[in-house]
């Protein structure tokens, strides 16, 4: 089996005629270990808050790969949240240990491991509170954890990610009828996702093509809807 990495160069799966297969997602240079992912790819943005108990609860081991042991998580911020004494600095872990402090970089304020875990615990609750299918609601609930959480941090990203698998599925925002502001918002999250996965999932990572696949569809809608009124711009 090889070995679990956080931001790792290949991808493992079953064919169809039941083979397996790995292929590389990126150049691996010669003498470099080659790794995959063990976690699903729609947890490949998720922060070391949530990876570290799930690799250890479910695989036995503590994750030390390159992007654990950069609490940035390379400069996202996917894990960090918002620091409540300058409202400007974020708050990311001190180590790896579960009862770490949370330490601003801008200011150094501090906030001790229980009060974040109650942060990621009751933010949680309110994601999973509300209903999949509610775009409305999902937005109101994705404002709310903006206050909290840095915009790239997992909770608003996973937030993001269920609208825009309701935008041009869900009734009521099918892409026939659809208004250009709503194609424009599942183009946005999607950009957003983009951003971070280049850095946490890079090269041909299953992450990026199934976000690459939801934004293709809004890209051509709005392509045509602006063709159909002499509309085109140079970029969409």
């Amino acid at each position: 089996i090889l070995n679990h990495s956080c931001t790792s160069n290949t991808i493992c799966y079953a064919q169809d005629d039941f083979t397996f297969a790995c292929r590389a997602v990126m150049p691996i240079k010669k003498g470099e270990e080659i790794t995959t992912n063990y976690l699903h790819y729609h947890y490949h943005y998720f922060g070391l808050s949530y990876r570290q108990p799930e690799l250890s609860e479910h695989w036995h081991f503590k994750c030390n790969c390159s992007r654990c042991r950069d609490y940035t998580e390379f400069g996202t911020m996917s894990d960090a949240l918002v620091c409540t004494d300058c409202e400007e600095g974020r708050l990311t872990p001190l180590n790896l240990n579960a009862d770490a402090e949370w330490v601003c970089g801008t200011c150094y304020a501090s906030l001790p491991a229980d009060s974040v875990d109650k942060a990621l615990n009751d933010n949680w609750d309110l994601i999973e509170e509300t209903p999949k299918f509610d775009i409305k609601a999902l937005l109101g609930v994705l404002h709310k954890l903006l206050r909290v959480f840095d915009e790239n941090h997992y909770y608003p990203l996973e937030v993001k990610r269920r609208i825009i698998e309701n935008i041009g599925e869900t009734k009521g925002y099918e892409y026939e009828d659809l208004a250009e502001a709503w194609l424009e918002k599942k183009v946005n999250f999607c950009r957003d996702h983009l951003k971070v996965q280049k850095k946490l999932a890079p090269g041909l990572s299953e992450y990026r093509a199934y976000i690459s696949n939801h934004i293709a569809e809004p890209l051509y809608w709005l392509a045509k809807k602006r063709y159909l009124e002499k509309n085109v711009p140079a970029k969409i």
